[in-house]
């Protein structure tokens, strides 16, 4: 097995993280931080389940990093893994697989938040978990780009520091999505 590489790297100093599109980021700069990970219970919302979540977490101070994930069918980037400098990342790997399942095994552990992935330490995020399925705080970001020429809707999502989310937030809503550099 090959260890995973450290791509890119950030820095935590409020000891919270806000996470998703610009929008949530914003909308997770705007509530009271986290203070630990509590069963948020999903709901239905139309025809899928849905966690209502305020898009900002607890972190550990300090250095976090950031590893690829490849999708080795069409060898492209398929998502992102970021881990505190200080966790074994193939044992949190091992973890998050373990309580929280693998999208490529059946019956592997809970694609939803429950007591046990609360206990595990693991916040589930669904795709209707955020982005354009939560609204709120869309009215200060805008809506993401879509290009019409080839049906494309640009998504782009981070992780920043909760003391630093507006200001980020601030600068990279004028910034075009296809300008933004994955490696911000």
């Amino acid at each position: 097995m090959t260890f995973p590489q450290v791509h890119a790297h950030f820095t935590v100093h409020s000891g919270h993280l806000c996470y998703g599109e610009l929008h949530n980021i914003w909308q997770g700069a705007l509530a009271e931080p986290s203070h630990g990970l509590t069963a948020v219970q999903p709901t239905v919302a139309g025809t899928v389940m849905t966690h209502k979540l305020d898009h900002n977490v607890n972190a550990l101070n300090g250095t976090w990093n950031a590893f690829r994930l490849i999708d080795t069918t069409q060898y492209r980037l398929a998502g992102w893994f970021v881990a505190h400098e200080s966790v074994d990342v193939l044992q949190e790997i091992d973890k998050i697989l373990r309580v929280s399942g693998s999208p490529y095994e059946a019956d592997s552990g809970s694609k939803y938040n429950n007591e046990k992935t609360m206990q595990e330490g693991v916040l589930v995020i669904n795709r209707y978990d955020w982005g354009l399925y939560d609204k709120r705080a869309l009215d200060v970001v805008g809506e993401n780009e879509f290009d019409p020429s080839t049906f494309v809707l640009r998504i782009v999502v981070g992780l920043v520091d909760y003391a630093e989310a507006k200001d980020e937030v601030m600068f990279w809503k004028d910034v075009p999505e296809d300008h933004r550099d994955e490696e911000q």
